[in-house]
């Protein structure tokens, strides 16, 4: 069944505080929406852009949009949840999704730089300096999720205005220190546009933020839907989907878990 981006956090918050007998309840809630009906398994059902897989707490796999508008649920995950919300055990390991990616990329480009060695792919194998970027990448990206969401969350608030203001301070410091680190990153030449694109994106996000702060001071009418057209943030969509692109593009053989963990990165770094 399809399940919308806030039905699937309250899953996952009642899973993280340990809350199982909860679980049913919500189910039930989401089947009365008739949410099922919303969606095949493979595309999102507001954007049509292809699911990626990804994990509730470790208890059951989902398959979810990048642009965060929700989520596939499996009969095998639905399972997996009502056995847990009705008393039987299930392991729930927490770990940071952002953690998570970027295990999952070094386990995926070992097992890949393992293949490449044996010959079962076709293609130019990838270097170590290239995979060692593409997992620092992933961890230094992690971190600019967590300050983008933190502001994101302040200034979609009701707040004073000048909380406003303070907690803009705060993200852009934060992600000023995200930038430099990219900036220090030691770059393969094969993914200079790449990083090049993701430098103009991280830069145009927290010009974004900026703007939203100032409008929101303004107007605390204004939301994120009101600043979607704003130019910095289009600008940030725009070179991080060009970024993704390039990479693949690089890499046409990459296997789908490293492949999901890079475009996992960039997609929640993403704004939209």
């Amino acid at each position: 069944m399809w399940v919308r981006t806030g039905q699937l956090q309250q899953i996952d918050s009642a899973l993280e505080a340990g809350r199982a007998e909860d679980i049913d309840g919500l189910i039930a809630d989401i089947l009365r929406t008739g949410a099922s009906g919303l969606s095949t398994s493979n595309a999102c059902a507001v954007c049509r852009r292809e699911l990626v897989r990804s994990e509730l707490q470790g208890v059951a796999i989902v398959f979810a949009c990048p642009g965060e508008h929700g989520a596939w649920l499996s009969p095998d995950a639905l399972t997996a949840l009502r056995r847990l919300g009705r008393g039987h055990p299930t392991a729930a390991p927490r770990r940071s999704r952002i953690k998570t990616l970027s295990a999952l990329l070094a386990a995926s480009l070992a097992a890949l730089a393992v293949s490449l060695a044996l010959g079962v792919t076709p293609w130019r194998p990838m270097p170590v300096e290239e995979r060692r970027y593409l997992q620092e990448l992933v961890t230094v990206l992690g971190d600019g999720v967590t300050h983008r969401r933190d502001v994101e969350g302040v200034l979609q608030s009701k707040s004073e205005p000048a909380t406003y203001g303070v907690v803009y301070g705060i993200y852009r410091e934060r992600q000023g220190n995200v930038l430099a680190r990219l900036k220090r990153l030691d770059v393969p030449a094969r993914l200079r546009p790449v990083h090049d694109r993701i430098l103009v994106a991280t830069e145009r996000q927290i010009e974004f933020y900026g703007a939203f702060t100032e409008a929101r001071m303004r107007d605390d009418s204004v939301n994120l839907a009101r600043m979607l057209s704003h130019p910095a943030l289009r600008s940030s969509d725009y070179e991080l989907h060009a970024a993704w692109d390039l990479i693949r593009g690089t890499y046409p053989g990459l296997d789908p878990a490293a492949s999901q963990a890079i475009e996992g990165a960039l997609c929640q770094f993403d704004v939209i």
